[in-house]
C-alpha cells in the first residue's frame, strides 16, 4: 500500500461508497468554505458600437433572383434603401447618398495636405523629369535631400 492512502474500514464502518464524485468526507468542502468564494466574473459588457458591430455582420439567409443567398444584415439593409429609394424614396437615397460619401478609406491621403517633406520629394521628381534625369523605372537619386528649390535660391 502507497503512504499516503487510508487504512480500508470494514464494510460495515463505511458511511458511504468512496469513487467516481464521491470524494472521501475528510476531502470534501466544509460548511461555509467553498472552493469558489469570489464566484463566477460576470461577462464583460459590450459597447454599443460592438453590439451594432456583431448585429450588423450576422448572416441571413435569403432567396434572391429565386437563389439562396447569404447577406449581412448591414447588406441587408443597404438593398432594402437602395430598392425604396429606385421606387422614389428621397429619404433612403439621401442616406444612401450620404452613407458612400462618408465611407472613405481612412488609408489613402486624398484631400490631406502634403507636408514639406513631401513637397520636396514631388518639386525634385518634377526637376528631374524636366531635365530628362529620371530613369527607366521612374526612380531618381537618393540626393534628394541636398536638393535645392530653385524658388527658394531667389
Amino acid at each position: 500500500m502507497g503512504k499516503h492512502r487510508s487504512p480500508q474500514l470494514p464494510d460495515d464502518d463505511r458511511l458511504y461508497e468512496v469513487g467516481y464524485r464521491k470524494p472521501p468526507e475528510h476531502s470534501r468542502f466544509q460548511h461555509g468554505n467553498q472552493g469558489n468564494r469570489k464566484g463566477r466574473k460576470p461577462k464583460a459588457k459590450k459597447s454599443v458600437t460592438e453590439n451594432t458591430d456583431d448585429i450588423l455582420t450576422r448572416r441571413v439567409k435569403l432567396r434572391q433572383d429565386g437563389k439562396m443567398v447569404w447577406m449581412t444584415y448591414q447588406e441587408l439593409i443597404l438593398l432594402k434603401h437602395a430598392n425604396k429609394a429606385v421606387q422614389g424614396d428621397v429619404r433612403s437615397a439621401q442616406l444612401l447618398f450620404k452613407l458612400k460619401s462618408q465611407d472613405k478609406d481612412p488609408a489613402s491621403s486624398e484631400g490631406q495636405p502634403l507636408d514639406a517633406d513631401e513637397v520636396a520629394i514631388l518639386k525634385r521628381y518634377l526637376a528631374d523629369v524636366i531635365a530628362g534625369n529620371k530613369s527607366v523605372d521612374g526612380s531618381f537619386s537618393d540626393d534628394y535631400r541636398d536638393y535645392k528649390d530653385p524658388e527658394d535660391e531667389s
